[in-house]
C-alpha cells in the first residue's frame, strides 16, 4: 500500500490487475501482519477463476476445529474426500493430503532457529546475572563485615537486633534498587544505540526491545539478591557478642577468615561460569568464521538476480516456454552485451533435494541411497556467471536442444557417491520421487559443489547430490535470471529484454544481491555469535572485579 499505491487513502475500490486478472482492493492489512507463506504482501480470493497449473497445485487449508474434534477425525474426513478426489484424477494418487496443528509447524520452525538463538540468550543472560549477583553479593558481605565496630556501638546504645536489621536490609535495598536503575537504564540506552545502528543484521521478523517479563524477573532477582546477602550480615551482627566486638575494634580473626573462604568461594564460582560462557563464545564465533570464509562453490560478489514467472495461460507447454527462454537470451545479449547473464530454476545457497537416483544397467545401486538427489535447469553461461569451476566433460551448448538427447551435468558429491572410482561420463541416469521419474539423462560433464543453506543444520553449509539439466530441455514455469554486475541500474536492461519478449510477465522493479541473500542466511548465526560473546566479555570483566576484589 504504501511502496506501491503511494499510501493512498482511496486505495479501497482501486481497480488493479494482478498476472493479468482484474482485481478489486477491499482492505489493508497493518504492517505486522504476517501469516502463511511469510513472505506475502497481498491476497487473492481464491475460486473457480483461480486456476494454476496442476502440477503446481500446492493447496494449505486452515480451519478452525470445533470444540470436541479431534486431529484424527478430521484427518479421516480430508483423506475421504482426497480419495474421491483421486478416483476423477489417477494423478493424485502420488499426492497425500495431511493435517496438524498450525502451532506444531510453527513451533517446529522455531525449535531450529529462534528457539535455540533464544536458549543461548537465556542461559548467557543467567549466566551474567549470577555472576553479577555473586558480585553485588561479595560487596554487601565485605560491607557489612568491615562495619563490625560500627554495629557493636550500635548494639551497646541499646539498638534492638530488629533495628539493626532493618537498618541493613534499608540500605541494601537502596544500593539494589539504584544498581537496577542504573543498569535498566543503561540497557535501555543500548538497545537505542543497536536499533539506529543496526551493527548486526537481525533475522527477520525479529525485535530488540525491553521486555516487561525480563524487567520483572530482573527486579525480582536482584530484590532476592539483597535480601539474601543484606540479611545474613544483619542475623550474624545480631549474634555477636558486643564486649568482644568492642574489645577486637570489630575485626576478629574468624570473622576475616569467614568472610575470605566465602569472598574466595563466590569468586572461583565467577571464573567457572565466564569461562564457560567464553568457550561457547568461542565456539560459535568459530563456525561463524568457517561459514564466512567457506568455499560455496560460486562467487557472491557482484551477483544479482531476480525470479519470474511465466503464467500457464500463455505458457501452456515445454515448447512455448522453450521458445520464451530462446527470445528472452537473446534479447539479454542485446539489452546487456557487456554483462553476464543466465537462467536457472533455482538460486545458489538454496539446494537440498527428494529425488532417487537410477543408474542405467544398474537397477539395484539407487536402493542403498537416500532420496536426497536434487536437480536443476540451468541456462547458458550459468556456470560462467557463477563462476563455478567446472571440473571435466563439457558445457551445456547448441547441441543439447530439446529434441536432441536428454543430457545431465552432475555435481562432483553425486560423482563421488554414486560413481566412486569409475568415469560418470557417459553414463546414464534418472530422477526418481513420489510423483514422477524423469527420463534417462546422459552424464556430460562434472563440476564442483556448491553449498547450501539448511533449517536442520544453521552453523554450518551443506552440500547434496545434484544434477544440472539444459533449460531447453527441463523449461520450468517460474525461474531466477541471474546477472554478473556490480551495480543494481542494470535492471533496466533486464527491463527492456522482457519488454521485447513479453511486457506482461511480473517482475521485481529492482535487482537483488546475492551478497545481501548471504548475509541474511548467516544473520541467525553472527546474531547468535555476537550475543554470546558479549556476554562471554562482559562476565570475564565481572569476574576479573570480583577477583580484583578479592585480592
Amino acid at each position: 500500500w504504501r511502496e506501491k499505491l503511494a499510501a493512498r487513502t482511496d486505495v479501497v475500490g482501486t481497480r488493479l490487475t494482478i498476472d493479468d486478472q482484474p482485481c478489486t482492493v477491499v482492505g489493508v492489512m497493518p504492517p505486522t501482519f504476517s501469516f502463511y507463506p511469510r513472505q506475502t504482501q497481498l491476497w487473492i480470493l481464491a475460486g473457480p477463476s483461480s486456476k494454476p497449473p496442476r502440477e503446481k497445485l500446492i493447496v494449505g487449508t486452515f480451519a478452525r476445529l470445533k470444540p470436541g474434534v479431534t486431529l484424527s477425525q478430521t484427518q479421516n474426513e480430508v483423506e475421504a474426500i482426497h480419495r474421491a478426489v483421486q478416483q476423477h484424477d489417477p494423478e493424485e494418487r502420488y499426492r497425500t493430503a495431511a493435517v496438524f496443528y498450525l502451532q506444531d509447524q510453527f513451533t517446529f520452525l522455531a525449535s531450529r532457529t529462534l528457539r535455540t538463538t533464544i536458549g543461548l540468550a537465556a542461559s548467557a543472560v543467567l549466566f551474567l546475572l549470577l555472576i553479577a549477583c555473586l558480585n553485588v553479593g561479595n560487596l554487601l558481605l565485605g560491607r557489612s563485615l568491615t562495619r563490625g565496630s560500627e554495629l557493636a556501638v550500635r548494639a551497646a546504645l541499646g539498638s534492638s537486633t530488629a533495628r539493626l536489621m532493618r537498618q541493613l536490609l534499608t540500605e541494601s535495598l537502596v544500593l539494589g534498587s539504584l544498581g537496577a536503575v542504573g543498569g535498566v537504564a543503561i540497557a535501555l540506552g543500548v538497545i537505542r544505540w543497536f536499533n539506529r545502528a543496526n551493527p548486526i543484521e537481525l533475522p527477520v521478523g525479529s525485535e530488540v526491545r525491553v521486555n516487561l517479563t525480563a524487567l520483572a524477573f530482573s527486579g525480582l532477582l536482584t530484590l532476592a539478591t539483597v535480601l539474601i546477602f543484606g540479611l545474613l550480615p544483619a542475623v550474624k551482627a545480631s549474634r555477636v557478642d558486643v564486649n568482644s566486638a568492642l574489645k577486637a575494634g570489630g575485626r576478629s580473626a574468624d570473622r576475616q577468615d569467614s568472610r575470605q573462604h566465602l569472598a574466595s568461594a563466590f569468586v572461583t564460582v565467577e571464573m567457572a561460569l565466564s569461562v564457560l560462557l567464553l568457550a561457547g563464545a568461542v565456539l560459535l564465533v568459530s563456525s561463524l568464521y568457517r561459514m564466512e570464509n567457506a568455499s560455496l562453490g560460486f562467487n557472491p560478489h557482484h551477483l544479482r538476480f531476480t525470479s519470474l514467472y511465466l503464467p500457464a495461460d500463455r505458457y501452456p507447454n515445454d515448447a512455448a516456454r522453450v521458445s520464451f527462454y530462446k527470445a528472452l537470451l537473446r534479447a539479454l545479449d542485446r539489452t546487456l552485451p557487456d554483462k553476464r547473464t543466465t537462467l536457472g530454476s533455482e538460486l545458489p545457497l538454496y539446494g537440498g533435494g527428494s529425488s532417487v537416483l537410477e543408474i542405467d544397467g544398474e537397477p539395484g545401486r539407487q536402493t542403498a541411497e537416500m532420496n536426497d538427489v536434487g536437480s536443476a535447469s540451468i541456462g547458458p553461461r550459468y556456470f560462467s556467471v557463477l563462476e563455478t569451476h567446472f571440473l571435466k566433460g563439457r558445457l551445456f551448448d547448441d547441441r543439447d536442444q530439446a529434441a536432441a538427447e536428454p543430457v545431465a551435468i552432475v555435481n562432483e558429491m553425486l560423482a563421488r557417491r554414486y560413481f566412486s572410482g569409475e568415469n560418470p561420463l557417459g553414463k546414464r541416469v534418472r530422477l526418481r520421487n513420489e510423483t514422477h521419474t524423469n527420463p534417462w539423462l546422459r552424464i556430460v560433464g562434472v563440476v564442483e559443489d556448491s553449498k547450501h543453506s539448511s533449517l536442520m543444520h544453521e552453523m554450518s553449509w551443506q552440500t547434496n547430490p545434484l544434477l544440472y539439466r539444459p533449460v531447453l530441455q527441463a523449461p520450468t514455469e517460474q525461474f531466477v535470471l541471474l546477472v554478473r554486475a556490480h551495480n543494481g541500474t542494470v535492471i533496466r536492461g533486464v527491463e527492456a529484454a522482457l519488454d521485447t519478449v513479453d511486457s506482461r510477465i511480473p517482475h521485481s522493479d529492482d535487482l537483488e544481491s546475492m551478497e545481501s541473500d548471504l548475509s541474511r542466511l548467516l544473520s541467525f548465526a553472527r546474531f547468535r555469535a555476537a550475543l554470546v560473546a558479549v556476554f562471554a566479555v562482559t562476565a570475564i570483566l565481572l569476574a576479573a572485579v570480583g577477583l580484583y576484589g578479592v585480592i
